[in-house]
């Protein structure tokens, strides 16, 4: 359980780290077209695409654990008192 919330800990950061990185391009694109608007922004696009797909990639990793993560959690009882009374 402790390596699967690991995994998915480590897959939500690198998901953030990558779309914080896809924000940072298109602001680097959006002050190139400030400045110029027929300025050449192609490497810049393809990184942004590069970026979507690897957000896409790491999105659907990102699911598969929570998943596996709750699909775990949900082996796992509620620790009840003995004074409850189970019907």
């Amino acid at each position: 359980m402790l390596t699967v919330g690991n995994c998915l800990f480590a897959a939500k950061y690198a998901l953030d780290n990558l779309r914080k990185e896809k924000g940072l391009v298109s602001k680097a694109v959006a002050a190139k077209k400030k400045l110029d608007k027929n300025a050449d922004i192609s490497a810049e696009q393809a990184q942004s695409k590069a970026l979507d797909e690897d957000i896409a990639k790491q999105d659907q990793n990102t699911k598969d654990l929570v998943a596996q993560t709750d699909s775990l959690l949900n082996k796992i009882g509620n620790i009840v008192s003995d004074k409850v009374v189970i019907n």
